[in-house]
């Protein structure tokens, strides 16, 4: 079973990715994301995107969001 999981805010926002229900509901579900360089702060094409489902979040009708929380530096 899969999951499609819509990106908000941030770089992907409006994105969506089907996964495994798995990777979705596991116990600490969420991306550090590789995003085009261009879409990074200006000279850091190195960091990666944060997006998580708020606390709690239980994907409705087989969608959940995950909210953009910043970037990590990888």
């Amino acid at each position: 079973m899969t999951i499609t999981v819509e990106y908000v805010n941030g770089p992907l926002h409006g994105e969506t990715c089907d996964l495994p229900a798995e990777y979705v509901l596991g116990e600490d579900p969420g991306a550090y994301m590789i995003v085009d360089g261009r879409l990074t702060p200006p000279g850091r094409p190195d960091l990666r995107a944060v997006y998580e489902p708020h606390p709690g979040a239980e994907p409705s009708n087989g969608r959940i969001a995950w909210h953009f929380n910043g970037w990590i530096d990888c």
